[in-house]
């Protein structure tokens, strides 16, 4: 009850500023998010509120390369997205109470659906460094998961997106059941570990 959900013209905007940030955002870009993305994500997770929302941009060229204009796009929407965001295909997150929810342009365009990683399944969500601290330019923060099946998932997100998700969870998890925050146990060595079944250290 603590926690104010977000509102879609709010996520449209700080989008817009993660994937162009040399530009000034346009009112077409804000208003086609606004009302093409989040407010049908919106009411798709409804009576679910959005508490937190970020966007990792596509890589633009080589191997790792996930622009929309590589993947099959069907849909007007999803020219648009391409046209208005130079062929991006990031991947989005959406925090609600019940989980973490993932999708690209591309996927929610063309499918209308977001993958679900509810807290229920989940054995560890943490923010950590996404590399070893001894980097200190450009060192991300890492936002991991872990299921209690085994899957996982790791993502560099911008450091400002990686304090509200923690403000977020200090609500949601108050005990740190299963959210974590690490300082020196960063992101790369958290799913080395992960994916040799091998116990995560606490600080």
């Amino acid at each position: 009850m603590a926690l104010t959900g977000m509102t879609a013209q709010d996520m449209a905007e700080k989008t817009v500023k993660l994937l162009c940030p040399n530009q000034v955002p346009t009112e077409t870009q804000i208003t086609f998010l606004e009302e093409k993305f989040f407010i049908p994500i919106s009411h798709q997770l409804a009576p679910e509120k959005v508490l937190w929302q970020t966007v990792i941009p596509a890589l633009p060229t080589g191997v790792g390369s996930n622009l929309s204009a590589d993947c099959p796009t069907d849909t007007e929407e999803s020219r648009l997205y391409q046209q208005y965001f130079r062929g991006d295909n990031g991947y989005y997150l959406i925090l609600t109470a019940a989980g973490l929810f993932k999708t690209t342009p591309v996927e929610w365009f063309e499918t209308k659906k977001l993958k679900r990683i509810l807290f229920a399944e989940l054995e560890i969500l943490a923010i950590a460094p996404y590399f070893d601290t001894k980097h200190t330019m450009g060192n991300k923060s890492a936002l991991f998961y872990g299921k209690k099946n085994g899957n996982y998932d790791l993502f560099a997100i911008q450091k400002p997106a990686a304090e509200a998700l923690m403000q977020v969870m200090t609500y949601l998890d108050p005990e740190a059941v299963f959210f974590k925050q690490y300082t020196k146990l960063y992101g790369l060595k958290l799913s080395k570990l992960w994916r040799k079944k091998k116990r995560l250290s606490d600080e």
